[in-house]
């Protein structure tokens, strides 16, 4: 028994039972009782999943996607395909706070994304352009072409590792993927693709964190 099941329901009923009941056996009265707290163990446990849903940190199911279209915007900030809740939860809490409107926050929101740190240039930028007697940069040997024709204008390369878990996989009817056929194949369902990447995540992750006015040309590249 444990706290707010149907037997310890049934046993506070049962604590506050008039004395003539008597400590005898009531099956009759014991079978209405069980229909009362049956009742209230559903609803107890109703209170302490609806008390997890108060916050972000302890939030889960679909009400995380639902807190996240509250905060984000709707379909802005989209669960990865089967990902689960401490992940996206994690990438919320993360988002909520995350420093926005600058060239070191939208690296960041790419990289955490991607897991790798993406190729930005600003060509208005000496930072990435160069200039004279700017160390590190040279012609034919490091830095980018700079221009002044493009301002408030970024180029961003996105790096995404791709996920091979069905590239050798035989398909239904390939001789090598027969049964009892030694082979390289197995099994598979949609649960083998895990935090699937989406290019909308990329660009939705970019919109939300660049400065109004601004143009992220972005390019996405499998690694």
């Amino acid at each position: 028994m444990s706290t707010g099941d149907q037997n310890d329901m049934l046993s506070r009923l049962n604590a506050v039972l008039p004395p003539w009941f008597g400590a005898d056996e009531t099956p009759t009265l014991t079978g209405l009782l069980s229909a009362f707290s049956n009742d209230g163990a559903f609803i107890y446990s109703q209170s302490a999943y609806v008390k997890l849903q108060m916050r972000i940190t302890t939030a889960t199911d679909n009400n995380l996607d639902l807190i996240a279209n509250d905060f984000f915007g709707f379909n802005q900030f989209q669960r990865g395909l089967n990902e689960g809740d401490a992940s996206y939860r994690a990438r919320i809490l993360a988002s909520v706070l995350r420093e926005r409107a600058t060239r070191k926050g939208i690296i960041g929101i790419v990289k955490a994304l991607t897991g790798n740190t993406p190729r930005y240039v600003q060509p208005s930028t000496p930072v990435d352009a160069g200039g004279y007697s700017v160390a590190g940069c040279g012609y034919g040997v490091a830095g980018e072409w700079g221009s002044l024709r493009y301002p408030y204008q970024a180029f961003l390369t996105a790096y995404v590792s791709q996920s091979n878990v069905l590239a050798n996989v035989s398909g239904y009817n390939i001789p090598e993927g027969a049964w009892n056929t030694p082979s390289d194949s197995s099994w598979t369902s949609t649960s083998d693709l895990i935090n699937s990447l989406t290019a909308q995540q990329i660009y939705s992750a970019i919109a939300s964190t660049q400065c109004e006015g601004t143009i992220i040309w972005t390019q996405i590249i499998a690694t």
